[in-house]
């Protein structure tokens, strides 16, 4: 379902992976400085994240790394 509402919007779908190692499935959307994402952290923190195309993330001190699926 994910994939379908990406490939609609002309997004893509990542995995997030957090400090713990946890790791999620989310929807990226593109924009001129990179993707960006919404996560929500244990703390139920709802926040943004720049996903930068190395594979690091800005703006969040949840979210550690990221891959497109």
């Amino acid at each position: 379902m994910r994939r379908l509402i990406a490939f609609a919007l002309g997004w893509k779908v990542v995995y997030l992976l957090d400090f713990d190692g946890e790791v999620t499935k989310r929807l990226a959307r593109p924009t001129p400085f990179g993707a960006t994402a919404w996560r929500m952290s244990r703390s139920m923190h709802v926040g943004q994240v720049l996903l930068l195309p190395d594979g690091s993330v800005r703006g969040s001190r949840y979210v550690t790394e990221w891959a497109e699926a």
